[in-house]
């Protein structure tokens, strides 16, 4: 997988290595909001009347909009600077959130969630990009690997910690605060951000990207069988654990098992902890042990 690897250009100073956490924390905020509604679901149906066929919907927008991004999104960070395509991805994912905050009606909280979802559809995609820009390729899979466990740390201040901050401030004043820090990381990330390339050509696009054939990279994507592959293994392990985690467990927990919202967010975090240690090692076998990549892959999941 390394052959995804762009040559790396570091940078002289700690600026990628702030850049590098940046990208991390954005795609932590990705997980946050793609799983906030899973421990706030009594609030939310409280101050905004809906049924839980409108609650599913909320919570699914975020997903719908993610997924009909992802393509656009990557093509857009092929072809032009990754900071002016994430930040304004970014600032988009920023008005989502707000409007989700104060709105009064389930359709607008659903087109909250769809600004969210389709902001942060560059989220993990951009941070594999500004890898490939900046660190060596034998450094990929460990800190893509970071990056994910950074992402579903996310997840862990979307159970507890958020069911806390709701009870002390509200739903509502708690996401505007989560926006405010969303603002800032999107800032210190356009701060960071250094690239000797023009704006026009942007980071290391693919040849079949380039030029007069714009579709010519999703063109070559599309015919690999092994894209398709792993395309499909990612659909389903992830899409099972994203419905349970990000919706369905919380409920689950609280209205059939009896438990407590606090309960409930306890153990939806420890839902997430396998997630966060096993990606970094994972990671580091690939890059520096074995130097592999389906190995490890296929071990993870006959594990």
């Amino acid at each position: 997988m390394s052959q995804f690897a762009a040559e790396p250009s570091p940078s002289p100073d700690m600026g990628r290595w702030v850049l590098f956490a940046a990208v991390s924390v954005l795609f932590g905020l990705s997980m946050f909001y793609r799983s906030a509604i899973a421990v706030i679901t009594t609030d939310l149906m409280r101050d905004v009347p809906m049924d839980l066929g409108a609650l599913g919907f909320v919570s699914a927008a975020f997903f719908y909009s993610y997924a009909l991004f992802q393509i656009p999104s990557g093509m857009l960070l092929d072809r032009f600077s990754p900071a002016r395509v994430m930040a304004a991805f970014f600032l988009a994912a920023l008005s989502g959130v707000v409007l989700f905050a104060v709105a009064e009606s389930a359709a607008a909280m659903v087109v909250g969630r769809l600004l969210t979802g389709a902001g942060m559809a560059c989220g993990f995609i951009g941070a594999l990009k500004i890898l490939s820009m900046q660190f060596p390729a034998d450094r990929f899979a460990t800190l893509s690997g970071i990056v994910v466990s950074v992402g579903n740390t996310g997840i862990i201040f979307a159970t507890s910690p958020l069911v806390l901050s709701t009870q002390a401030l509200g739903w509502r004043t708690t996401f505007l605060f989560v926006g405010l820090f969303h603002l800032v990381v999107t800032l210190t990330f356009l701060l960071a951000f250094r690239d000797g390339r023009s704006a026009s050509q942007g980071a290391a696009a693919p040849a079949a990207a380039r030029g007069g054939d714009p579709l010519g990279g999703l063109r070559r994507v599309l015919e690999d069988r092994q894209a398709w592959l792993i395309s499909w293994t990612a659909f389903i392990r992830y899409g099972v654990l994203a419905a349970v985690q990000g919706l369905w467990a919380g409920p689950y927990l609280m209205g059939v098992m009896g438990y407590s919202a606090l309960t409930a967010g306890n153990l939806l975090f420890l839902l997430t902890l396998g997630v966060i240690i096993g990606n970094p090692v994972s990671g580091f076998l690939s890059d520096r042990v074995f130097r592999k990549r389906k190995g490890i892959m296929v071990d993870s999941l006959t594990g």
